[in-house]
């Protein structure tokens, strides 16, 4: 079975970008960048969010984003997990080149 990926998420984002979008998506929902509650968060790498999604269960929140690479979708959650109190989703494989981020 091949698994369908919605059209928008074909368009592949650079590692810094990504970055950008994750942190403005927080920010718009906690209406600022200083209450951003980062312990309610994940974030993971998949190749296949919306099986990734369903695996999940039901969050309350779900975003996500095509690298440009999985390298460069690793250096993203390593940048993310380093900085903040964001925990980790599931252990990505070396072929997960979307990134995504929960709320439970």
């Amino acid at each position: 079975m091949i698994n369908k990926i919605p059209k928008k998420t074909y368009m592949e984002h650079s590692a810094d970008d990504i970055k950008e979008l994750i942190y403005s998506t927080l920010q718009n929902i906690y209406n600022s960048s200083d209450k951003i509650n980062w312990a309610d968060w994940y974030i993971g790498l998949t190749i296949y969010p919306n099986n990734e999604k369903k695996q999940i269960g039901k969050p309350s929140e779900w975003y996500y984003w095509r690298a440009k690479s999985a390298s460069d979708a690793k250096l993203i959650e390593t940048y993310f997990l380093n900085k903040y109190p964001i925990k980790r989703g599931k252990h990505p494989t070396q072929y997960d080149y979307f990134v995504y981020i929960y709320k439970m």
